[in-house]
C-alpha cells in the first residue's frame, strides 16, 4: 500500500491501492454542504454579472442581457456536466458518488444560483403590464419565453454533445 494515507481512505474492500484518491462516502462532504458551496459561488458569479450587466445596459433586448447570458450558459453547462458524469460514472464506476456530488455542486448549487428561469418569470409578468396597452402584449411575453426557453435547451443540447464527443 501506500506510506502516508490514514486509515481508512481508501474502500476497504477494494484495498488500500486499488483506487487511489477515493474517498469512503463517510469522508466526503455532505450533500448539502455541496448545494450550499455551489449556491454560493453561483450566487456571487450572478451577482458579478448583474453588476456588469448594470454598468453596460444594452437597449432593445427584452431582457436585460445578463438574464439572457445566465440562463443560456447555465444551460450549456448543464448539459457538458450531464455529458460528463454519465460518461465518468460508466466508464469509472468506483467514482460515482464523488460524481454525485459534483453534480451536486455544480448543477444543483452553482447553477441553479447563477441562473434565473425564475426571475425571467418573474420580470415578463412585470413587463408584461406594460404591454397590455399593446393588443398583442400577452402573446409577445409569451413567445419571448418560449424562444428563451428553446434557446436553452438547444444550449443543453450542444454543451452535452460537445463533452460526449470529447469523452469518446
Amino acid at each position: 500500500g501506500r506510506t502516508g494515507r490514514r486509515p481508512g481512505y481508501c474502500s476497504a474492500a477494494a484495498g488500500p491501492s486499488a483506487y487511489p484518491g477515493r474517498m469512503d462516502e463517510h469522508r466526503m462532504p455532505p450533500q448539502w454542504a455541496c448545494v450550499a458551496a455551489g449556491g454560493a459561488l453561483g450566487t456571487l458569479a450572478r451577482a458579478g454579472l448583474d453588476s456588469a450587466a448594470a454598468a453596460r445596459p444594452v437597449g432593445g433586448l427584452f431582457a436585460p442581457w445578463s438574464v439572457l447570458v445566465a440562463n443560456v450558459v447555465g444551460a450549456l453547462a448543464l448539459g457538458a456536466l450531464a455529458a460528463f458524469t454519465a460518461g465518468r460514472s460508466a466508464a469509472f464506476p468506483e467514482r460515482a458518488r464523488a460524481l454525485a456530488r459534483l453534480k451536486l455542486f455544480a448543477g444543483t448549487g452553482f447553477a441553479g444560483a447563477f441562473t434565473t428561469y425564475g426571475g425571467y418569470a418573474a420580470w415578463t409578468v412585470s413587463s408584461a403590464a406594460q404591454w397590455s396597452a399593446r393588443a398583442h402584449g400577452a402573446a409577445l411575453a409569451l413567445a419571448q419565453s418560449a424562444g428563451l426557453l428553446a434557446v436553452g435547451a438547444v444550449a443543453a443540447w450542444a454543451g452535452h454533445r460537445l463533452v460526449s464527443g470529447a469523452q469518446r
